[in-house]
């Protein structure tokens, strides 16, 4: 029996547009910051938007501001898979994980998630992508 991807989730999820600061490091990593938005986010990770391709199993350090919270957040993640996104503008959705994240900062993640829940919002509707841009 298969599971939908859903089914398979640990985490609750929360479509939400925030910026982030992606800066890849590691063995034969060129210091290249990236700038994105986040799709979604659940204490266990993220999905976001970059316009610059990024390997699987690539480590990053993220930089996240939520609304609900007066400073930066900081996660040590991985590029767990990746994909082109349609148009003639390079642009790529990933999914992320995150691999070392301080406990209060992942409770604050799971609060701005149960909070978004509980009061739903414009952005917490997953937006289409647009088919030319």
């Amino acid at each position: 029996m298969k599971t939908s991807d859903t089914e398979k989730r640990k985490n609750k999820r929360s479509f939400c547009k925030l910026p982030i600061h992606c800066s890849p490091f590691g063995p034969g990593e060129v210091s290249s910051s990236k700038e994105g938005l986040t799709k979604d986010i659940s204490e266990g990770g993220l999905r976001l938007i970059v316009h610059k391709f990024i390997p699987v199993a690539t480590n990053m350090v993220l930089n996240l501001k939520l609304s609900t919270l007066p400073r930066i957040l900081k996660a040590v993640s991985k590029v767990v898979w990746i994909r082109k996104l349609p148009g003639g503008e390079e642009r790529y959705e990933a999914g992320v994980t995150f691999t070392d994240i301080s406990n209060g900062d992942r409770r604050e993640i799971k609060a701005f998630v149960d909070a978004k829940e509980s009061s739903p919002s414009k952005e917490n509707v997953q937006e289409s992508e647009p088919n030319n841009q």
